[in-house]
């Protein structure tokens, strides 16, 4: 829409100086220097107030995702001339974008050769946190594909699924973590079916909103209907389900999430396990323990409670049982996992039993040996 500069002209070398344009939303401004007319080697120290990402690299993209098809003719004119081109600079920008995801604050040595844009270093504040990493992105594939590094730090995981995936009041808390992937495409669903990387992450002082999974378990009727299951259920219905850290591994492949080596502590139980989130239709499945608190165990036991005698495990003095959860990730469903409590209180039962013969065999065969033991004046 708009561009500005001075221009000095020498031999085979090009000075801007006072450099401003505008495309679409974006704007970059600053200085650069270019050497060589006919494979221009450019270094620059420029900066943006805004800038999308993929609006200011519209121009060297096929047209895909765009509301008009690009011209052939004129994509392969502009890919032969950006791949003559060799740029190494500064980049700041002090709002930005790239589809969904906003930052602030981005500050990146920015690398153009052979009609890839490399961002290494790249640091950034994210949603009241901070990243920092690199990315490398290559409009010239068909589709478009990118690899991307970093590391977060006090990441707003409530903002960021807000504006991300339009979820509110799901998952809330300081998102600290690492991840490495690869993908193509340029909308959603494209990126990702074709995502494939991982890494680990936690999060502290959280809170999940509208997940109860007590509630369902309380009225399984015979079992979880006593009082400190069915207040404790009711009080995670009505405030949602806090707890002061959450880890684990994510893998993301085949437009699924999964999550290894789960961990939740919150202050009336812990949980951990394993589960998958298909990232293209909301769905959640998941095989995860959870472990009562001490005081909430003791007083589970205390009332003579069901599900505590049916579910107390000796070795840990805690009451805890399988469970799996399914359905929408705003809203799973939580049922127990009959098939494994009933494996491990068979597995328990039956270890005792062994305990207990073994125990009295070994009495007995005692016994035995010293009412049949020889005396001096017996024969040996």
């Amino acid at each position: 829409e708009e561009l500005g500069a001075t221009l000095s002209i020498g031999p085979d070398q090009l000075q801007i100086d006072d450099f401003q344009a505008v495309i679409g939303s974006s704007d970059v401004y600053g200085a650069l220097t270019m050497v060589g007319f006919e494979t221009p080697r450019v270094n620059f120290g420029l900066r943006s107030k805004r800038a999308d990402f993929f609006e200011l690299f519209s121009f060297l993209s096929s047209g895909e995702g765009s509301a008009e098809p690009a011209d052939p003719a004129d994509s392969a004119a502009a890919e032969e001339l950006a791949r003559t081109v060799t740029v190494d600079g500064n980049l700041e920008i002090d709002e930005g974008s790239f589809r969904t995801l906003s930052f602030t604050g981005l500050n990146a040595r920015m690398q153009w050769s052979d009609g890839v844009l490399i961002l290494d270093p790249c640091s950034m504040t994210l949603y009241e946190g901070s990243f920092g990493g690199a990315l490398t992105y290559r409009p010239f594939t068909d589709p478009p594909a990118f690899d991307l590094r970093g590391e977060a730090d006090a990441v707003s995981v409530g903002k960021m699924l807000k504006e991300n995936l339009d979820l509110e009041d799901v998952l809330t808390g300081s998102f600290t973590g690492n991840v490495s992937g690869r993908g193509t495409g340029v909308d959603y669903d494209s990126i990702v079916r074709s995502l494939d990387g991982g890494g680990s992450f936690s999060v502290d002082s959280g809170r999940v909103g509208g997940l109860d999974v007590l509630g369902t378990l309380s009225q399984v009727t015979g079992i979880f209907g006593e009082q400190t299951l069915s207040s404790l259920s009711q009080q995670l219905g009505d405030e949602g389900t806090e707890f002061s850290r959450a880890t684990g591994d994510i893998d993301f492949r085949d437009a699924k999430m999964q999550l290894r080596n789960l961990a939740i502590e919150a202050p009336a139980f812990a949980m951990n396990g394993d589960g998958v989130v298909n990232l293209l239709d909301e769905q959640l499945n998941g095989d995860l323990e959870i472990v009562f608190s001490e005081a909430v165990s003791n007083s589970m036991k205390q009332e003579g409670s069901q599900a505590g005698a049916v579910f107390w495990d000796p070795d840990t003095a805690r009451v805890q049982f399988p469970f799996t959860l399914s359905g929408p990730y705003t809203s799973p469903s939580a049922m127990v996992d009959w098939k494994g409590t009933i494996e491990k209180v068979a597995k328990r039962t039956v270890q005792r039993e062994l305990e207990g013969l073994l125990a009295e065999q070994l009495g007995g065969s005692s016994s035995s040996e010293q009412e049949n033991a020889p005396t001096a004046q017996g024969p040996v």
